[in-house]
């Protein structure tokens, strides 16, 4: 009588070089997902994604504003680690997605170096056009404000 049953939703998120619906070649962003069985469900989310990172934004003050962005294997996040603070909380994550078209377009190529989210990507030099997208989502799981 105390218990309660709730639906269990988990997702993970990769990058794959090949996409279901154009084809071998041409990178998409694919989730897997816990579905009944249970199994797990591969499904494209948006073709043409080369890069997907994140970065967790982390407030070490209290204020619940990210003071900083770190990335997920950053030594203040991993408990007995001596850099570890455990005050640190995860307060906003920032997303980058590198977006490439589907076909190459003559004429154009692409010299352009992509720096984010601590990555540096060389000029790829092909006739692709690419965009870099980013948002900054507020969790809204965090500890109200004092």
């Amino acid at each position: 009588p105390a218990a309660q049953t709730f639906a269990l939703v988990a997702h993970g998120y990769h990058v794959s070089p090949d996409s279901t619906r154009f084809g071998a070649g041409v990178p998409s962003l694919r989730r897997q997902t816990l579905v009944d069985g249970p199994a797990i469900e591969d499904q494209e989310v948006l073709s043409g994604v080369e890069d997907f990172q994140f970065q967790f934004g982390i407030d070490t003050d209290g204020d619940l504003d990210a003071n900083r962005y770190v990335n997920a294997n950053n030594p203040m996040l991993v408990p007995g680690d001596p850099a570890f603070d455990p005050n640190a909380q995860i307060v906003s994550v920032r997303i980058w997605l590198r977006m490439r078209t589907i076909h190459p377009e003559q004429g154009h190529t692409d010299t352009s170096a992509y720096v984010y989210a601590d990555h540096n990507t060389p000029a790829p030099n092909d006739n692709f056009r690419r965009l870099v997208v980013s948002k900054t989502i507020q969790l809204r799981n965090t500890k109200e404000r004092v």
